[in-house]
């Protein structure tokens, strides 16, 4: 699904630089974040380093959307 199609964009760009972690973000509250958190955190094999509630008129996604912010090797 979207996961593992966000996943492979990633690698494909030249994979994360786990040495500086990750941040997440969502909208709503964040009890939505915990399946997204617990998948991330699975499959990259390091913690978050901030997680933060998105907001603003940049943003235009409903509640419950999760995003993730990495720096690229």
């Amino acid at each position: 699904g979207a996961r593992e199609k966000l996943l492979k964009a990633m690698e494909k760009d030249g994979g994360m630089d786990k040495s500086r972690g990750y941040n997440l973000g969502y909208t709503g509250n964040n009890e939505s974040l915990g399946e997204f958190q617990d998948f991330i955190r699975e499959r990259l094999g390091t913690e978050y380093h901030k997680m933060g509630q998105l907001f603003g008129n940049r943003v235009h996604v409903g509640p419950g959307a999760s995003a993730i912010a990495v720096f690229l090797n």
